[in-house]
């Protein structure tokens, strides 16, 4: 996968994200894409706090690469992760917060990072923290009032700064060993070498940077031919580094490499839909959701058939809720709910997925009745499938996961933790299950 957008572990996202993927998986039949998904949320369901750990790590290293919008971002997710986990009084929260408004500082958004380190400050000061978060909140004190001040609590270049690049170098080459392992042309290996890729292009590593890349295009060469659509982004990307590093003249014969795939995908008719799908869950992964949502509004444009329509809005829906776009998000799940029931389309894989996406509006709308009751029918469709395609089937026990994940979080903010327990239960007997199906 590339970068941190593998690092999705939060559990408020995890139905979302493994949704759009899912949608994007069926309308390219990439199964086998699919798969290493499903099987990153079962590894979030059985061990969640594996994921989510690593979510300061990658937030500072992001902060140290002087990538401080990508950073607010892991920031947030930990916020909002910690007070699902701990409830309102939670120090890991606050130092969330208090590292949100250091970085909004760092990319000019003084008033925005002001007022919620006042608020942080105001929160540490009425607050009851228990002892183990006391080292939390004196972090987070420290961080406010520096930023109140007017100075800069964490400067880029410190050697804290310096320790977090080399730890994510270290982390990141580990993963790439590992790969290689499972073989010189696996999936699994080209995959590592772009996240490499990806890491030294963000710590100003264009050389390294360049070869990672290079490596990668290599295999994915020999693996699904020179004008597979997944090369798109990675070429763009590769060409940048090349510019960057000095090197114009090899820069543009890449360039003209990506022209070239471009110009064949678009003359290959059907084939459109699933490059803009394909460059959107790429998009994706890199967590830029902007071009994420633009590559899928295309694929919806382009989409030639009712059922290509289908699974580029769910797609898209998905897209804008994951960035909090709820209005947009509501109005295109009622355009492709009707657009399924035209078509009488109300038992499919397809229209469990649009239920789920609108019980996610409702959730983030902070209407839990609406949300469980869409959750329920998503899973009742589900359950009644019976599909004889591994693929798909493989796909209905993850997505009824999925769901339960979703109506386990809705009874933990509710205060039910038995309710919340016996949905994760669930979620995990659906895995398991999942767990079966011969793999193609």
């Amino acid at each position: 996968m590339g970068g941190p957008a593998s690092l999705h572990g939060d559990r408020r996202m995890a139905t979302g994200i493994g949704a759009l993927i899912l949608s994007m998986a069926l309308a390219t039949s990439a199964f086998a894409q699919a798969q290493e998904e499903i099987d990153r949320a079962t590894e979030i369901l059985h061990a969640p706090q594996t994921k989510t750990s690593t979510l300061p790590y990658w937030a500072g290293y992001y902060r140290a690469a002087g990538d401080n919008a990508r950073a607010l971002e892991y920031y947030t997710k930990m916020k909002a992760l910690y007070l699902a986990d701990d409830g309102p009084q939670s120090g890991r929260a606050v130092w969330a917060a208090s590292n949100m408004s250091m970085c909004l500082q760092a990319i000019g958004q003084t008033d925005k990072a002001k007022t919620l380190a006042a608020q942080c400050l105001k929160e540490i000061r009425e607050g009851k923290f228990s002892d183990r978060d006391r080292e939390y909140v004196e972090r987070a004190g420290g961080i406010c009032e520096a930023i109140l001040s007017g100075k800069s609590p964490d400067p880029v270049g410190s050697q804290e700064a310096r320790n977090a690049i080399a730890d994510a170098e270290r982390q990141v080459l580990a993963e790439v060993d590992a790969a290689s392992k499972k073989g010189a042309y696996s999936q699994e290996y080209a995959q590592s070498l772009v996240k490499l890729a990806r890491m030294y292009r963000i710590a100003g590593k264009y050389a390294e940077s360049a070869r990672s890349f290079k490596s990668a295009v290599y295999i994915i060469d020999n693996m699904a031919g020179p004008f597979h659509p997944i090369l798109l982004p990675i070429l763009k990307e590769y060409a940048m580094v090349l510019e960057a590093a000095g090197n114009k003249q090899e820069s543009a014969a890449i360039a003209k490499r990506v022209q070239d795939i471009a110009s064949t995908r678009a003359g290959a008719g059907a084939d459109t839909i699933a490059a803009h799908m394909q460059t959107g869950a790429d998009a994706l992964r890199s967590n830029d959701l902007p071009t994420a949502e633009k590559e899928i509004t295309q694929a919806c444009a382009t989409a030639a058939s009712a059922r290509e329509k289908v699974l580029a809005l769910n797609a898209l829906a998905q897209t804008q809720l994951m960035q909090s776009k709820l209005d947009e998000a509501e109005k295109t799940n009622k355009t492709v709910l009707e657009l399924q029931d035209k078509q009488g389309w109300q038992h499919t894989l397809d229209y469990a997925g649009t239920v789920t996406n609108m019980a996610e509006v409702a959730a983030q709308r902070r209407k839990p009745a609406e949300a469980a009751r869409l959750y329920e029918q998503s899973i009742a469709v589900l359950k009644a499938l019976k599909l004889t395609d591994r693929s798909q089937n493989a796909s209905r026990l993850l997505f009824i996961a999925l769901n339960h994940m979703g109506l386990a979080k809705l009874a933990k903010t509710m205060g039910d933790a038995a309710e919340a327990e016996k949905q994760m239960g669930l979620a995990k007997q659906a895995v398991a299950e999942h767990n079966t199906v011969p793999k193609e």
